[in-house]
């Protein structure tokens, strides 16, 4: 099965809708009037429930709209693929629905707390929170594929790494091309680095030597090391005059993925893959032909069984000798060598030495 045959199996029309809701749901308060968008903003010195999820729709600018939009379905595509070609549909799609119903009054709140003055309006800190899903499942998608000894804890890494990005684009300032450039490099070499370790350690990498699944994860890393310096700049003042803010952005990607790493195992639609593959192993003809149905060859009623002198056992079938043999166990080779010494005792006792007698007798 091709890449795209694989990808094309495991998704669901039902997760493209529910991955597009959010979209259309910005296309939709979007094309309402200046006026009615200025309304939903939210007003930290006064809050309401209402404004506290509808602001993260809100877009005032058309520049500020396409750019959240444009993001949010680059980074939940990818995301998503990512996902299902990994096993964790269940998953993607209980994080997904957490994150969109929870994260727009969290960060909401996050921002009273923290400020009572100003109003805050976006889409931005729920895209930080989708590339926290993204960094997730790159991971698990690592694991799956090059079939590395990735273990679950250790996804944290991927948090750290993102800290990091997230403090170097804001200082890059005027070098962030250079910057850019330069962790672009880096990623790649180490992306290199661990392909050379993998194909030298003997992992068994024939699903990502296959066209588009490799490259898929490159994509993945890629926007992990790239979406930083775009959601975090250095001067976070627009051209408009109003000011990016940074902690929605930080806070959108540090609860999404707080949240996503702790979450335990929910569903397992990879179990169904796994056993499928486990079914698909070639195993013994007995245990494969009573996976199919069908009674196993059994020993014909009129056969008989004879114990050679080395421990075997073998099958007569019209006076012929078959190769099919089994051990036998400590037990056996006793009582049948007491059965042969007190055989040999009557013999001595009848006057005739065993060697002489028949054994058909």
């Amino acid at each position: 099965m091709t890449f795209t045959d694989e990808l094309r199996a495991e998704s669901r029309g039902l997760d493209v809708l529910l991955a597009a809701l959010p979209a259309a749901a910005l296309l939709g308060v979007w094309l309402l009037p200046a006026s009615v968008r200025r309304g939903y903003r939210f007003d930290y010195a006064d809050p309401s429930v209402v404004d506290a999820y509808v602001a993260h729709f809100v877009h005032l600018e058309a520049s500020h709209f396409l750019v959240n939009l444009a993001g949010y379905v680059v980074l939940i595509g990818t995301t998503y693929a990512l996902a299902v070609l990994a096993g964790r549909r269940t998953r993607f799609r209980v994080t997904f629905v957490a994150t969109f119903l929870a994260l727009p009054w969290a960060l909401s709140m996050a921002n009273v707390a923290f400020s009572n003055t100003g109003v805050g309006f976006g889409f931005s800190g729920m895209v930080t929170g989708v590339l926290a899903l993204l960094g997730l499942e790159t991971y698990a998608y690592a694991a799956a594929t090059l079939s590395l000894p990735l273990e679950r804890g250790n996804a944290v890494l991927v948090f750290a790494v993102e800290t990091v990005l997230i403090t170097v684009a804001l200082g890059a300032g005027e070098r962030l091309v250079v910057v850019g450039a330069v962790s672009g490099i880096l990623a790649l070499a180490v992306g290199l680095l661990v392909v050379r370790t993998v194909r030298r350690s003997g992992v068994d990498v024939t699903r990502a030597s296959r066209p588009g699944y490799l490259e898929l994860g490159g994509i993945g890393v890629v926007l992990l090391v790239g979406f930083p310096f775009v959601a975090f700049p250095a001067d976070p003042t627009t051209a408009s005059g109003g000011v990016v803010n940074l902690y929605t952005h930080l806070l959108g990607f540090a609860f999404t993925f707080v949240a996503g790493y702790a979450l335990p195992a929910v569903g397992s639609d990879g179990d169904d893959r796994r056993r499928r593959a486990a079914e698909s192993i070639p195993g013994d003809d007995e245990s494969r032909t009573e996976r199919a149905g069908e009674s196993p060859q059994r020993p014909d009623v009129g056969e008989r069984v004879r114990v050679t002198d080395d421990g075997s056992v073998v099958r007569v079938t019209g006076g012929e000798v078959t190769d099919d043999t089994r051990s036998v166990s400590a037990d056996e080779r006793t009582s049948r060598d007491d059965d042969q010494h007190s055989d040999r005792g009557n013999r001595r006792e009848n006057g005739v030495p065993p060697e002489l007698r028949r054994d058909d007798e």
